[in-house]
């Protein structure tokens, strides 16, 4: 037997919901976000992935050149 993936783990939609919540004021009306560090974990992994977005296009459109 192969190991699963639960839903809801690592990059998707959950994540994309926490961010939501992280970025907008909304992030005060959450108890999870009270919790040292939660913020800004979901912070620098939202940084992070636009980062390697941005340089994923960077090297497709220099490729193209």
């Amino acid at each position: 037997m192969g190991m699963h993936r639960r839903a809801g783990r690592g990059y998707g939609r959950a994540t994309k919901y926490a961010e939501d919540d992280v970025f907008s004021r909304w992030r005060r009306v959450y108890c999870y976000t009270d919790r040292a560090g939660v913020c800004a974990k979901i912070k620098r992994g939202a940084r992070r992935r636009e980062r390697r977005d941005a340089r994923h296009d960077i090297r497709a459109q220099l490729a193209d050149r």
